[in-house]
């Protein structure tokens, strides 16, 4: 028998000795706390209703390991009940209860708001009860439960609220307690991603160069071949719904001509809050081959593109499409006035397509403009840029 009751308290006691540094999420309590506390609540029974006091005491005994974390206390209380008649046909009781409890915290997290996140205790206790003074409902013994939630405004005062049950009364109401001992150090739980290295390296900004290229070249009609060396077209597009407009610049630029028939691009993304540059180089077929990217933790990135083919979403064959066409179209944009020819192209869903176009400017695609059900995307040429040259591509 000794052997079994050493065996409980080397359990029990064995998480006292546990590190602070250990711990990476854990609550407001340590094991052998002291909670004093006085609750007040608004029950119910078949005779009436009550205004139920509960002064209580309760000791952490035991604070379970899992790992590195250590979230939940149990312990143990004692507590008295005076309920006070508040309606007619009730009568005054009194009782004693002994009940087992759960606490669970959430401290350790760090992010925005975790600092009250850390400071909110859930509870719940289970036990019996016997009333001593009683009306025909809430007679000798029955069972107790209370569930309930703590706000410490400091380390040692709390408040809360609860619901309870008396043997046939029950109710919620308000709580403030007292804590009396020391709150346990959390080390805290380190959200930071493990480095990555090799392919998974690169993978992250070769998706981001990928979405980016995708969002430039939204709704085709751009023609790499009309380039010529050093010069680039800025174009902004917006993108309106329900919600409101959103709008970005997206620059590409040819940078350099390589051998056969590979040519150097830039492309560079820009918004109210973020501005991205990557270079790529294209083969004969326009298929993207390769591309670079300045990262501020590794430098400069080359990372293979595996033969992507740009050109299905970079430029539209006209010819493909049941366009309807018009030429001499002039249109006015902040690059400047341009005579185009418009291509107009719907289909069954409703969506509706125009680009102008010219082989005045690099890329020939002046303007578009997208529509699909109450969203619109347009995209509008602000400027030809000349002399441009490679920045990342040695």
């Amino acid at each position: 028998m000794k052997k079994y009751i050493l065996l409980v308290l080397i359990i029990i006691f064995s998480t006292a000795m546990l590190s602070a540094e250990d711990v990476i999420w854990g609550s407001m309590y340590s094991q052998g706390n002291f909670r004093f506390g006085i609750d007040a609540a608004v029950e119910s029974d078949g005779s009436g209703n009550h205004l139920a006091l509960y002064p209580e005491a309760e000791m952490i005994l035991w604070k379970p390991l899992i790992g590195n974390i250590a979230l939940l206390d149990v312990g143990a209380a004692i507590e008295g009940r005076a309920g006070v008649p508040i309606s007619l046909g009730a009568d005054f009781t009194a009782g004693a209860g002994l009940t087992g409890t759960m606490h669970l915290g959430f401290r350790g997290f760090e992010f925005t708001g975790s600092e009250y996140l850390s400071r909110i205790d859930l509870y719940v206790e289970a036990g019996i009860k016997y009333d001593f003074t009683a009306d025909n409902f809430a007679s000798g013994f029955g069972g107790a439960v209370k569930s309930g939630v703590n706000y410490f405004i400091s380390d040692k005062l709390a408040v809360g609220a609860f619901y309870s049950s008396w043997g046939g009364s029950s109710g919620g109401g308000l709580a403030v307690s007292l804590k009396l001992g020391k709150t346990p150090v959390v080390k805290g739980i380190n959200f930071e991603m493990p480095t990555l290295t090799g392919e998974f390296a690169v993978e992250p900004y070769l998706l981001q160069f990928y979405t980016l290229y995708y969002s430039a070249n939204y709704a085709g009609g751009f023609y790499p071949g009309t380039y010529s060396e050093g010069q680039g077209t800025v174009h902004r597009v917006s993108i309106m719904d329900g919600s409101g407009t959103d709008s970005y610049n997206v620059e590409r630029s040819k940078l350099k001509s390589l051998e056969d028939g590979q040519s150097l691009w830039g492309l560079r993304y820009r918004d109210e809050d973020d501005s991205f540059y990557y270079e790529y180089i294209t083969d004969a077929e326009h298929e993207i081959i390769v591309v670079y990217y300045d990262s501020e933790d590794d430098g400069v990135i080359e990372m293979k593109a595996d033969g992507h083919d740009a050109s299905q979403m970079e430029y539209t064959t006209w010819d493909e499409y049941n366009v309807d066409t018009r030429e001499g179209v002039t249109i006015n944009v902040e690059a400047g006035k341009f005579t185009t020819t418009e291509y107009n192209w719907a289909d069954e869903s409703g969506m509706t397509v125009l680009w102008w176009a010219t082989d005045d400017v690099p890329g020939s695609l002046v303007s578009y403009k997208m529509e699909d059900d109450s969203d619109i995307v347009t995209s509008e040429l602000i400027d030809i840029t000349s002399g441009n040259r490679p920045v990342l591509y040695k």
